[in-house]
């Protein structure tokens, strides 16, 4: 395993999309808790909880759950156009900015070509 220096914000947007396939497949339960464990212990229990209990957390999931369902129309054939992804992924970057600004206080160093 590689720890990797990022954002808390990319962190819990991680466990977000690890909390979807946990409850979209099987076999997933075991990254979603060691994610959740590493987070746990480097930010805190308190300012974890504080996060995961957030609508900030909420909208990640919902955003996430969003880009997983097209990915799988798209995986049964089904015709989504690209540019409705790409308004969910960048939907998704903009819950994971707030998420970093309000909670951290900090800029996100994530950056996309097109923001707005």
């Amino acid at each position: 395993m590689v720890n990797l220096l990022v954002d808390e914000a990319y962190a819990f947007d991680f466990l977000a999309i690890l909390e979807i396939k946990k409850d979209n497949t099987l076999g997933d339960f075991i990254n979603y808790e060691n994610c959740l464990n590493s987070i746990r212990e480097q930010i805190g229990f308190e300012k974890f909880y504080e996060v995961i209990k957030s609508q900030h957390y909420l909208n990640l999931v919902e955003t996430n759950q969003l880009v997983y369902d097209y990915i799988e129309q798209i995986r049964n054939g089904v015709q989504i156009d690209g540019k409705v992804v790409d308004d969910a992924n960048m939907l998704r970057y903009y819950h994971k900015r707030a998420l970093q600004s309000e909670v951290f206080q900090s800029a996100l160093a994530e950056k996309k070509t097109v923001v707005s």
